[in-house]
């Protein structure tokens, strides 16, 4: 069975639900922020709380903060406002039109978006697709894109295997402890973004800082762990028999995106990522922007800069670092930089 890549929650920073209040239900659904999910692991840093803000303690191996899932053992709370102290499923089961949209198909809330601080490397891995998830462990996939907020100089992002690759020659260098020469390594820097497939096997080696938008699943299947059970005394379980099943052996390297630009001026916006998961479009603006939504929920994860969102008498201030869940029902919102410039990622599903 496969292990998940954290750590339980830090209980420094866990909160239990408040209970739901028959008041609360009749307030309609605003622009939801939704208190950090903070998760330690053998390979983060403090980057999560020096850049981001995010609410981490004296220790040095804070991994990642899960900025909006709908888990069972992981489930965001809202932050402030009418709805605070709801859980996401809390929300999704009282007011589910007003939050995914009248004819959602969606069970639970179908996206997990997190922050990474990849101080030291992240294992060798690979996510199973929607097939092989539900028969192996009854899940979903994982389909997963990144968006570099910072790489250290001489970092490695791996991603596919190199060109030519096959099972045989793979399961071959695995034995022999030399994997890694299979992989595709690439050296990125801020503002790049990759796309990783289901069945893309993947690492670091180096240390990086991103944003992370996926499929709502945290299935991990581990080949390698870079021998952190000889350097650092830890032995973390390996799935390699797994691994290889969900492995695409037929797509070879992955390279970083080429985003297709849409508007340009004060007010630029590109398509990073439209898969049948999920779509991702980064905006960079000087000037006031606004979002129509369609019936359908957003999400927006500000990247560089301040701002006020406004969604009619709604007005809060937004900061880098914060992830904002914009209910289907929210048939408009505006976002104004009150910095030089505000950069985010806008997310929804089409």
């Amino acid at each position: 069975m496969p292990l998940s890549e954290q750590n339980p929650t830090d209980p420094e920073y866990s909160r239990e639900a408040a209970p739901l209040q028959v008041s609360d239900q009749n307030s309609p659904l605003q622009p939801l922020l939704f208190n950090p999910l903070i998760k330690r692991i053998c390979w983060g840093g403090t980057r999560l709380g020096d850049v981001l803000n995010k609410p981490i303690g004296s220790a040095d191996d804070y991994a990642e903060s899960w900025e909006l899932s709908d888990l069972p053992d992981s489930q965001s709370e809202v932050a402030c406002g009418p709805h605070a102290g709801w859980t996401l499923s809390d929300l999704r089961r009282i007011y589910r039109e007003q939050l995914l949209g009248t004819d959602s198909p969606f069970a639970n809330f179908p996206l997990l978006i997190k922050f990474l601080d990849i101080q030291d490397k992240l294992s060798i891995q690979v996510h199973p697709d929607d097939h092989l998830a539900l028969q192996l462990t009854g899940g979903i996939g994982k389909t997963e894109t990144w968006i570099i907020l910072d790489s250290e100089p001489g970092s490695l992002l791996y991603a596919g295997l190199k060109e030519g690759v096959d099972r045989q020659q793979f399961e071959t260098a695995l034995a022999e402890d030399r994997v890694v020469e299979c992989l595709h390594a690439i050296e990125v820097k801020a503002g790049d973004a990759i796309h990783l497939p289901a069945g893309t096997v993947h690492a670091v080696r180096g240390s990086m800082l991103l944003a992370e938008v996926q499929q709502a699943s945290d299935l991990s299947f581990r080949l390698h762990d870079w021998h952190r059970d000889q350097h650092e005394g830890l032995d973390r379980e390996l799935h390699v028999e797994e691994a290889l099943l969900c492995t695409n052996f037929d797509q070879g390297p992955i390279s970083t995106i080429e985003p297709q630009v849409v508007k340009t001026g004060p007010h630029t916006e590109s398509v990073l990522i439209d898969c049948p998961h999920y779509t991702i479009r980064r905006h960079t603006s000087s000037v006031s922007m606004a979002f129509e939504q369609d019936d359908r929920f957003r999400v927006l994860v500000i990247l560089e800069g301040t701002g006020e969102l406004q969604c009619l008498d709604f007005r809060e201030k937004v900061e880098r670092g914060q992830t904002w869940l914009i209910p289907a029902c929210c048939r408009e919102i505006h976002l104004t930089p009150q910095s030089d410039k505000l950069t985010l990622l806008d997310v929804f599903i089409d």
